[in-house]
Formats: structure tokens, C-alpha cells, sequence
């Protein structure tokens, strides 16, 4: 993902905004993208995330999960050949 560094200016044009804010080019007017906030952002990854799985599956993996044997990153890199 790029990133911009938001400068004191940007920061606090975009400081507060709870929704999606559309950014546009201020000579035209032209649509450069959406901003959302972190919070926002999130929400829509988990909801994104949440159609990928059904929960039969996420608990069927949780349990597959709990029974498997806990290795250390150590363990695991010899296993690699990496340690």
C-alpha cells in the first residue's frame, strides 16, 4: 500500500471526519479518491473479511487449531532448516 504523509495542514482539513470524505483537486475539481477514516476502514475490512468464511468453517479451524502442538518460532525455523 502507498502512503502520503499527512502534513499539519492536510491533518487537520481530514482531523474529526467520521464517514468517507471525497478529495478533490482544487484547481479542477477533479476526484483524486476517498478518504476513510482508521475506524471506518476497519469496519469495512472486518465486514469484507466476515464473506470469505462461514462461521461453520471459522470454528472448525479454531478447533483445528486448538489441537495442534504449540511450537516456538525457534522450533519452527529449525524445521525451516533456518536456525
Amino acid at each position: 500500500m502507498s502512503q502520503i504523509i499527512a502534513d499539519d495542514r492536510l491533518k487537520a482539513q481530514l482531523n474529526g471526519f467520521t464517514e468517507e470524505v471525497e478529495v478533490r483537486e482544487a484547481s479542477s475539481g477533479r476526484v483524486l479518491g476517498q478518504f476513510l477514516p482508521q475506524a471506518e476502514y476497519r469496519k469495512l475490512v472486518i465486514a469484507w473479511a466476515k464473506t470469505l468464511y462461514t462461521e461453520e468453517e471459522l470454528d472448525r479451524a479454531s478447533e483445528e487449531a486448538q489441537r495442534m502442538p504449540f511450537k516456538t518460532l525457534d522450533q519452527v525455523l529449525k524445521e525451516l532448516g533456518r536456525a
